[in-house]
């Protein structure tokens, strides 16, 4: 009784598990498709499937979907195909964990890349997988714009230069007696030439009285 109890609460935890956890898959993405120009494989190599999820194909008239067993899809044919869906759309279940493969039935376009291998992860795998750490973005620290494009750079500012002490002043007395008399030499330039022009007049006036001195003496 206990071991059939055990079972039926597995039973019922799987079932949960499956409805909680189910995805329904557009295959190639939101911007992409069943078609030449998705790149199926790096789709589906980036995507975690689940039992209980489902695979929804859209594609055009001259596209199909077959799944084929492990040896045809690496040989890129379908020989022993398993299901084909060619009504322009199909609905996938993955009802069970392992490896299931795709091809498009058209010839050459599986060669082309039309090509699809999905890995189902059983439920427990699916819990058990750590969630990715969100990536918390550091801030760059930004340094203020140089105006104008210089780069400004310290100025040196030139010490004050030294005060010259004041010239001492020599006090000018005044006595109550007679000025001063100077010499010639203290006189300065201005009386030495006033007295030059005095000599030579004077030698001037002595030449002439000579003279006449001279023509008188001969008159006689």
């Amino acid at each position: 009784m206990a071991v059939l109890l055990k079972l039926i609460g597995l039973s019922a935890i799987s079932l949960l598990i499956n409805s909680v956890t189910a995805a329904n898959m557009a295959v190639g993405g939101a911007n992409g498709g069943w078609d030449l120009s998705t790149d199926l494989q790096s789709w589906a190599s980036s995507q975690t499937f689940a039992p209980g999820d489902t695979l929804t194909f859209s594609f055009g008239s001259f596209h199909s979907v077959v799944e084929v067993p492990k040896a045809d899809y690496e040989a890129c044919t379908i020989n022993t195909p398993i299901k084909a869906y060619t009504s322009g759309s199909a609905v996938v279940k993955l009802s069970s964990p392992g490896k299931r493969y795709f091809v498009c039935g058209t010839p050459g376009h599986c060669g082309q890349g039309m090509k699809m291998e999905i890995d189902i992860a059983s439920a427990s795998e699916v819990i058990n997988a750590p969630a990715a750490s969100p990536v918390i973005p550091t801030p760059a620290l930004s340094s203020p714009p140089p105006v104008d494009g210089l780069t400004m750079a310290p100025q040196s500012i030139p010490a004050p230069a030294p005060l010259k002490p004041p010239a001492a002043l020599s006090p000018i007395i005044q006595t109550s007696g007679p000025p001063l008399i100077q010499s010639p030499e203290a006189a300065g330039p201005s009386l030495q030439v006033a007295q030059g022009e005095n000599s030579g007049g004077r030698q001037v006036e002595a030449g002439i009285v000579l003279v006449v001195g001279l023509l008188m003496a001969l008159a006689q």
